[in-house]
């Protein structure tokens, strides 16, 4: 019995190497830009008016905590009768 393996194709190493930079190049062509497009920033205005108006909102209502509160560690009992008053 002899040992003979089946012969398998040969393939070229320039047809691999032709095929190889077949499949990069396409990669390149539609993947660079699906990807460049797909992971882009959208870079919006901020809102800056909006902004500082919620800033002095939120001043007003500070203030206005503070001062229907009083003194919050005065008395539990004397807390409780401010914000009754004050509501």
């Amino acid at each position: 019995m002899s040992d003979s393996k089946p012969s398998s194709p040969r393939v070229d190493t320039r047809t691999r190497r032709i095929v190889l930079g077949s499949l990069w190049s396409i990669f390149l062509i539609l993947g660079l830009p699906l990807w460049w497009y797909t992971t882009a920033l959208e870079r919006n205005p901020l809102p800056a008016q909006r902004i500082r108006q919620a800033k002095l909102d939120w001043k007003d209502v500070l203030a206005q905590e503070v001062q229907s509160q009083g003194n919050a560690f005065a008395s539990p009992s004397s807390n409780y009768l401010n914000v009754e008053l004050t509501v």
